[in-house]
């Protein structure tokens, strides 16, 4: 988590099923902590990696292309970003990695603060409620996280969750299913005290289950576009997982499925590890990676399809990578993070249009 936190410390498909409503899920491949210790520091580089032979004019010999510049936001070196997600006017918003969500109107690249939380906050990720309501995760670095609903004007904000079973919690990464329930991440652990969880809330907010235990750092979250798997992306191990769920959505699909419904589909060399994720309504998995500078895309099999990186990756520039989005109904992708010229978004082209969201059903 490029400026806030620093810790210290080939496919082969199954069968598909069906859901209660009829829908066939899809295939999956095979192939496919602790005490949270964090510093609040400038974290100007997430173990970067570098791209000797990468050029920032397109497409690449290798498959790799390079995204185009669209935003700076902050032009001070080792500024990060954080969240994203769009609004139901498809206005752009973000977290700056503290206390503030900020939005752009895409056509005019204006930025305006949409809400400002009180200090201490370290704000990271988002997901728009079908009323309109902003979800968003309160890491919590000096103590307990929170999940805040923020009104749709930005006014207040109200906490919705702030424990789990009598146990603080660090949110981070979170996506609806079509119904309303929210999962997301509980952002905990180190490679050899795994003590972070993906977890579930009720749409009604009234009820939280534990899907996964067991992960360093799980951050990234996206539920495929038939709604019967999790994609997660467990940083400290460098490494993305896929979670079949139960028929409910509340439960790791144990029986049935090769590797007891949890499988690892990539691994990772290089930089801190894979951070935000998002997938498209393809099934295509955009899977940032911290340090590096670029979206690797994964496509639903697990195969690697290509990677889209920064501008000026050659020169170590912007390599801090957090998040990546689609707009809704488009296939323009967004890709944020900070390095050298400070907190920037690019623009790149997606393989297909935006996954549901449920704010847009």
């Amino acid at each position: 988590m490029a400026k806030v936190l620093r810790a210290i410390t080939n496919g082969v498909g199954r069968p598909s099923r069906r859901r209660p409503d009829g829908r066939a899920a899809r295939s999956a491949p095979l192939a496919l902590a602790g005490t949270l210790l964090l510093l609040v520091t400038g974290l100007t580089g997430c173990g970067q990696e570098t791209a000797a032979g990468h050029d920032t004019r397109g497409a690449q010999r290798d498959g790799t292309a390079a995204a185009r510049p669209f935003l700076t936001v902050d032009s001070t070196p080792g500024t990060g970003l954080e969240g994203p997600c769009f609004d139901r006017s498809n206005r752009y918003l973000f977290m700056t990695e503290g206390d503030r969500v900020l939005r752009v109107e895409v056509a005019t690249k204006k930025v305006s603060t949409f809400y400002t939380a009180e200090k201490g906050t370290v704000l990271n990720d988002c997901a728009m409620h079908a009323d309109g309501r902003l979800f968003v995760g309160d890491l919590g670095v000096a103590g307990a996280g929170r999940i805040l609903a923020i009104s749709p004007d930005g006014s207040r904000a109200r906490p919705v969750l702030t424990s789990f079973r009598g146990q603080d919690i660090h949110p981070n990464g979170m996506d609806f299913d079509r119904d309303g329930n929210l999962y997301w991440n509980d952002f905990r652990g180190n490679a050899v005290d795994k003590t972070g969880s993906v977890m579930r809330t009720t749409a009604d907010l009234t009820s939280t289950t534990k899907i996964v235990g067991g992960l360093a750092w799980p951050n990234g979250i996206s539920l495929t576009p038939d709604g019967a798997h999790l994609w997660i992306s467990e940083m400290l191990e460098n490494r993305l997982l896929q979670i079949d769920l139960t028929a409910d959505g509340t439960a790791v699909q144990a029986l049935g499925s090769i590797g007891g419904g949890v499988r690892v589909v990539s691994r990772f060399t290089g930089g801190l590890g894979p951070d935000s994720l998002k997938v498209d309504a393809d099934g295509n998995v955009y899977q940032t990676l911290c340090g590096t500078g670029r979206v690797r895309i994964i496509d639903s099999e697990g195969n690697h399809v290509r990677d889209v990186v920064v501008p000026g990756l050659r020169d170590g520039r912007a390599l801090d990578r957090q998040a990546v989005v689609i707009m809704p109904g488009t296939r323009r992708a967004f890709m944020m993070g900070s390095g050298t010229d400070g907190a920037t978004v690019q623009e790149f082209r997606a393989l297909a249009t935006d996954r549901w969201r449920f704010s847009h059903l």
